[in-house]
């Protein structure tokens, strides 16, 4: 059974969202949020016709997919290795996982319903709304567990990307994984 609520939209990008609450193959209910990117009026290029479905999924049950995304961004692309990678603490997570079109493109994981982590967009998938999307389920997610704020620590060279997400930087610069990072939080409220 599917219903389907619209949340928001915004002017540019023109970008409509929606959740809907389906039944999982174990029976119990799991949100998927679609947003849907549209060519804001009067601008030149092509069209976007993103289908972005971000879905809340389990560990183990998807470990293959949230192996491949992390793998390859963070791992393969970034060389953080894999020993600092795979911390532990992913049967205790909540994990998201973004599909377009079914392929999974993108992943954030959230600890203890407050701290986001390991968010990835596989390459070629940056710069179209799929990160946005990620921390909008996880954003919804950590209000829905009665949490205030959101917490993370920002890669430097994403830092821009989190700030227009509402984020604001509460500390000084550290290096994890040999990556330079800030620690950012965003308040929550039910407009997420």
């Amino acid at each position: 059974m599917t219903t389907s609520t619209p949340l928001s939209t915004r002017s540019a990008p023109a970008e409509l969202i929606s959740s809907s609450v389906i039944e999982s193959a174990t029976g119990q209910p799991t949100t998927v949020q679609t947003t849907t990117m549209r060519k804001p009026s009067g601008a030149q290029g092509e069209i976007l016709g993103l289908g972005v479905k971000v879905r809340r999924v389990r560990w183990p049950q998807n470990a293959s997919e949230l192996e491949f995304l992390r793998d390859a961004v963070f791992i393969k692309e970034q060389k953080v290795p894999p020993h600092l990678e795979w911390d532990g603490l992913e049967q205790e997570s909540d994990h998201f996982i973004a599909y377009l079109e079914d392929t999974p493109v993108g992943t954030a994981r959230l600890v203890k319903h407050h701290k986001l982590t390991r968010m990835a967009v596989l390459k070629p998938y940056r710069h179209q709304g799929i990160g946005s999307s990620l921390i909008r389920a996880c954003c919804r997610s950590a209000l829905h567990a009665g949490m205030a704020e959101l917490i993370a620590d920002a890669q430097l060279d994403a830092l821009g990307f989190y700030l227009k997400q509402g984020f604001v930087v509460t500390g000084n610069s550290f290096y994890d994984a040999g990556i330079l990072h800030k620690p950012i939080a965003k308040r929550l409220n039910a407009f997420v």
